[in-house]
């Protein structure tokens, strides 16, 4: 019992597959070992659903669901080319764990569900106020939000590995640049939606 509780230790933190040649029943098998590596993703993946789920059902206006998906869809394109392109082929990120292996080398879950669903948190919020100021100071916070966010997974879970700390950087200008232009794009196609039809409903 002692040199198994030791031998998952020694596998918990990563040290090795092997210990010796005369040990080897006592190590865990690989299914079990990577569903001890797994548990930190499971639980970071599973809290980000929960908790912006949760401020989208607050915060979220139900007669303007259709500018909601515009931004989603917007954002998530936006941050995904631009995500592919600038940091995962470049090699500025890496994803070591990430669900579909054999199909892309990427994480996705963030960019394709849990950034574009903030971005719609942001556009309401900007919708509240209309001076320039308090939206830049608002795009600010989200941008360091994205950036404090993404740091945070490269330090609790295997999603994510950055190249070196000019990543975050990288990661803060990109976030704010997308919101801006998803924000101004989708105003801008609602704004001449209405002027064609003045009772189209958003």
């Amino acid at each position: 019992m002692f040199f198994q509780s030791f031998f998952i230790i020694i596998q918990l933190l990563d040290i090795g597959d092997t210990i010796g040649e005369n040990n080897k029943e006592y190590i865990c098998p690989k299914k079990e070992l990577h569903e001890l590596h797994y548990l930190n993703e499971i639980l970071w993946a599973a809290s980000c659903f929960v908790v912006i789920t949760s401020l989208l059902i607050f915060s979220l206006p139900k007669h303007r669901s259709r500018e909601a998906w515009l931004v989603f869809l917007l954002y998530q394109m936006i941050l995904w080319g631009v995500g592919t392109v600038l940091f995962y082929n470049r090699g500025l990120i890496t994803s070591p764990v990430h669900p579909f292996p054999h199909a892309i080398q990427a994480y996705f879950l963030d960019a394709y569900l849990y950034y574009p669903a903030i971005a719609v948190i942001y556009y309401f919020l900007c919708e509240r106020v209309h001076a320039r100021i308090p939206v830049l100071i608002t795009t600010i916070t989200f941008a360091i939000l994205y950036t404090t966010v993404d740091y945070a997974e490269t330090q609790l879970t295997k999603f994510k590995q950055y190249e070196s700390w000019m990543t975050s950087i990288y990661v803060f200008v990109v976030s704010m640049v997308c919101l801006l232009i998803t924000r101004w794009f989708t105003r801008l196609f609602f704004n001449i939606a209405q002027e064609g039809d003045p009772n189209i409903e958003t």
